[in-house]
């Protein structure tokens, strides 16, 4: 983070914190977990509902259009058939980027189902960070149309102007606000303990979350979005308001982004995917966007690579049916095999839904 945006975050924060003790503000709406003080005496609730009201303001002052979402189980289908999010520990997904990184900056996100050629720059994103993404689709609020430089994404931690061009077309985004132990309660689908979610929960989540704010796509060739062809699209963009101990978030998605979960959408069960293995979680994402079909089957190499698993084709045979044999019982499939020795044979994968 620039030295720059790290000052304007805290001159915020400060001018936040200056305005709690005044404000009267209703804390009712806010999950009770949440509802905390920090170690100044602030409460952090407090700070999450000045921050709200400054969003707002923002809405109002920059003439944007709000809607009001009511989020449920879009995924965008492009990012469901590509290796964004790969099921691997990190330290093995890292040094495996390191070494496709040695020659360029942005790494190709190879897939059968790939149209137009996928490049991703940033860090190494796992399917804990695909847990953290979707906790934030759940935690959408808001969609604003207006015009890109008018957005509040562009305004939270500055108050100079910013110079927007008269032929700005508008587009659509997607926006809520959070704090990490909301976040953290959404994705877990459990209340926290009663002394609150752990320490280092937390700091692993937001890590998280700003490995997603700092995560940047090309297409060459983008579905249903050819006015973002070979342009780079930054997925999400993270702003936040801080005191010593918590941090409220603001989060946009992309114009693409938003408009893949309302018109090129797959639907995933996240009450099944908290049940399964990260590798489970990863094969259920990309069946998820099959489900159009009553019978499906395709070379399980194939899947592997839409996936992003790396490691040898028989230990993923084995977690495989392992992790069909659980969406069965799970009723998300009827049945479901790997066929094949991998020899002679090619594995395949069957599919009855």
């Amino acid at each position: 983070m620039s030295t720059d945006l790290t000052k304007s975050i805290q001159k915020l924060g400060d001018i936040l914190r200056s305005k709690v003790d005044s404000a009267d503000i209703s804390t009712e709406t806010l999950p009770q977990e949440i509802n905390k003080t920090t170690n100044k005496g602030k409460s952090s609730t407090k700070i999450a509902k000045i921050a709200e009201k400054k969003l707002l303001n923002f809405i109002t002052d920059f003439n944007i259009e709000q809607f009001e979402l009511f989020p449920s189980r879009e995924y965008p289908t492009p990012l469901s058939r590509i290796p964004l999010f790969t099921p691997s520990q990190r330290n093995k997904a890292r040094e495996l980027e390191i070494e496709k990184t040695k020659d360029t900056d942005f790494i190709r996100l190879n897939s059968t189902w790939d149209k137009g050629g996928v490049y991703k720059s940033g860090p190494t994103l796992t399917v804990y960070d695909e847990d953290t993404f979707i906790g934030l689709l759940l935690l959408r609020k808001s969609a604003l149309k207006g015009k890109p430089s008018k957005m509040p994404s562009k305004h939270m931690n500055h108050t100079g102007s910013t110079i927007s061009n008269n032929n700005e077309k508008d587009v659509l985004v997607h926006s809520g606000y959070f704090l990490i132990s909301e976040l953290e309660t959404k994705i877990r689908g459990t209340k926290p303990p009663k002394a609150g979610w752990g320490g280092e929960a937390l700091k692993n989540r937001r890590d998280s979350v700003e490995r997603l704010g700092a995560t940047i796509l090309k297409f060459t060739q983008p579905q249903n979005l050819d006015k973002y062809r070979g342009k780079q699209i930054q997925i999400v963009s993270i702003d936040w308001v801080s005191s010593d101990k918590e941090a409220y978030y603001y989060f946009e998605f992309h114009p693409a982004i938003a408009l893949w979960l309302t018109e090129f959408r797959t639907y995933i069960d996240f009450g099944i995917r908290r049940q399964l293995t990260p590798f489970g979680k990863a094969l259920h994402r990309f069946l998820s966007s099959q489900k159009s079909n009553k019978f499906y089957k395709k070379d399980w190499e194939d899947i592997l690579v839409a996936i992003g698993f790396n490691g040898r084709t028989s230990e993923a045979k084995r977690k495989g049916i392992s992790e069909l044999n659980k969406l069965v019982k799970l009723g998300f499939i009827k049945s479901g095999s790997i066929e094949g020795n991998g020899r002679s044979e090619a594995f395949v994968m069957h599919i009855s839904f």
